[in-house]
């Protein structure tokens, strides 16, 4: 089974050990480098010292940001976890990892039309292809889902399993929303791609 690291690990004071644990001195399949990092950060040992700058940043969320992460959590246990996982490591034949991704982590309005459209494959996500049959051919539109709902989603997947991104407010998925009105059919990467490329020029000649 994956193995979960949630965003709190970051609230614990490492814990000394007497020598290394056998985890890192094997090569496990199912712990990525991401996962790896932040366990490396758990746990001190002889030869091994957790730097304060290699510890994960706690969020620095405002009352209402914080809200709004705990919302996003319940929102994607609901809609989100069947393929994505738990943990955002994601579910073979289903959908891709969302730790470390650059869909997630970048542009908040790109990320926002993912989920008011979807998204059709095939898909690089940090360093890897993704597609059919290793994912599903399509990620469904989510767009009878409120502003407050996506956007306290995108707030939470970005914030964790070690990810660390600006949360997203409503506003940002209304706007996005708005200016997107009338399509139907998923993105592709090269079609949002190129979208947000057309959308940067615009926002550039005001």
């Amino acid at each position: 089974s994956s193995l979960s690291i949630q965003g709190s690990a970051s609230s614990f004071k490492p814990i000394r050990l007497t020598k290394m644990p056998e985890i890192f001195s094997i090569s496990n399949a199912n712990i990525d480098k991401t996962q790896m990092a932040v366990l490396s950060s758990m746990f001190e040992w002889p030869g091994h010292i957790v730097k304060k700058s290699n510890t994960p940043k706690e969020n620095a969320f405002t009352e209402k940001e914080q809200t709004q992460f705990t919302l996003g959590r319940q929102h994607y246990l609901t809609n989100c976890s069947g393929c994505h996982g738990s943990d955002g490591v994601g579910i073979k034949r289903f959908a891709p990892p969302l730790i470390n991704s650059e869909w997630v982590l970048g542009d908040e309005k790109r990320l926002s039309l993912i989920l008011l459209h979807g998204m059709e494959g095939p898909i690089q996500v940090d360093g890897k292809r993704y597609d059919s049959p290793d994912i599903l051919p399509v990620m469904p539109a989510h767009s009878t889902m409120t502003d407050a709902a996506i956007s306290s989603i995108l707030t939470y997947i970005r914030n964790e399993w070690g990810n660390h991104a600006a949360p997203v407010s409503s506003r940002t998925v209304s706007g996005t929303r708005h200016t997107s009105q009338g399509r139907v059919m998923p993105w592709t990467a090269k079609e949002l791609d190129k979208h947000m490329q057309e959308v940067k020029e615009v926002e550039t000649n005001k």
